[in-house]
């Protein structure tokens, strides 16, 4: 019932809490738990929120904490089940991947190349249309992302540059 009385809720908390009472492990082989969290090294990988969600607990359960379209985190560590990856951006808190994207902070100009335009894609590295950039042009980038093994620099909010159309300066 929304706002009401969650009962499965109530009881998973109650088998936890048993569980660490007692020195057991309340998993299933269905949970993952957050200490199999491969690390990633510190202050390397941000991520950047493309779908408002709630942040998941160790166990993919649902936390109160919503962060919005538009926001950036650290991340600290990451983890797959099933196939979803989850990124952790606090002590206790994890992201779905598909709600956003995973990307290098960096600041640099990137320049086209001079015998070629740079068409532009997505941070899912998707062809945007015609949209370009033209050739020899000069591009500030403040970010880098890999996508299917082919690295993109953003030149503006929501467009990127394959690394194949341009070179870092």
């Amino acid at each position: 019932m929304p706002g009401g009385f969650n009962m499965k809720k109530i009881l998973g908390y109650l088998v936890l809490s048993l569980g660490l009472l007692l020195g057991l492990n309340a998993a299933t082989s269905n949970t993952v738990q957050a200490d199999t969290v491969s690390p990633l090294p510190n202050d390397t990988y941000d991520f950047a929120v493309t779908t408002t969600s709630n942040l998941l607990d160790g166990y993919g359960n649902q936390l109160p904490t919503t962060v919005q379209a538009g926001t950036d985190w650290k991340v600290f560590g990451e983890f797959n089940h099933s196939d979803d990856t989850f990124f952790r951006v606090a002590p206790e808190a994890f992201i779905n991947a598909k709600n956003g994207y995973l990307y290098q902070p960096m600041s640099q100009n990137v320049r086209v190349y001079d015998n070629e335009i740079a068409r532009l894609y997505t941070n899912k590295g998707e062809l945007l249309g015609q949209r370009a950039l033209g050739k020899g042009t000069l591009w500030y980038s403040d970010r880098m992302i890999i996508v299917d093994k082919m690295t993109y620099y953003r030149v503006s909010t929501s467009e990127w540059a394959s690394i194949g159309n341009v070179v870092p300066e």
